[in-house]
């Protein structure tokens, strides 16, 4: 995974990371409540869309979207909680413009 990076921050202003769908909930809202989890801990971070980059990645497949949420879910479940996919967390924030922007709001607060 070429785009995971650990950045400082403490575990308190990451609680979203520790956050667990209902019982119930069927395996599509499971997955998008693990890309509501990316987004908000990269908007938490403070990171926005890489500058450098004149034109977005192309997006990633849902395969590979699951694998780097699996691989992310399992970092964090054994106590990195500071861990973020980069290129996970842009290719959501790419297909969530809007969501983004909202926590990138309730966050700048």
């Amino acid at each position: 995974m070429s785009g995971l990076s650990v950045t400082p921050f403490s575990a308190s202003r990451l609680d979203t990371v520790s956050a667990t769908p209902t019982a119930g909930a069927s395996t599509d809202d499971v997955l998008r409540f693990a890309e509501l989890r990316v987004l908000a801990a990269g908007c938490r971070m403070r990171w926005g869309l890489s500058p450098r980059l004149s034109q977005p990645l192309p997006p990633l497949s849902a395969a590979e979207r699951a694998a780097r949420l699996e691989a992310l879910l399992a970092l964090w479940d054994a106590g990195c909680r500071q861990a973020l996919d980069e290129d996970l967390y842009r290719d959501i924030a790419q297909r969530n413009p809007r969501m983004t922007a909202a926590f990138r709001k309730r966050f700048r607060r």
